[in-house]
């Protein structure tokens, strides 16, 4: 069975800005649920200040995991990659 993973991608939050991680300020119920029914990982970094480039990261990291799959494919079916 695959596991559900759910990876929120947030600008400029703070590591105290749910109340799950201790906001008196913020009141955040449903990402508090998600934390008490799953894993919260309460330590991390981030490489870059700002979504956009935390976004592009990303999203070419999925790019490169895809056509690298892809490859593996056309490998095991004896086909030809560009």
């Amino acid at each position: 069975m695959k596991p559900n993973i759910v990876f929120i991608l947030t600008d400029d939050q703070g590591w105290k800005d749910l109340s799950c991680t201790g906001s008196l300020y913020y009141r955040t119920p449903n990402i508090d649920r998600l934390a008490d029914d799953g894993v919260l990982f309460t330590q991390a970094y981030a490489a870059q200040p700002a979504v956009k480039d935390k976004r592009f990261t990303w999203d070419l990291a999925l790019k490169e995991r895809s056509e690298h799959q892809r490859k593996l494919r056309a490998s095991e079916l004896g086909r030809q990659t560009d």
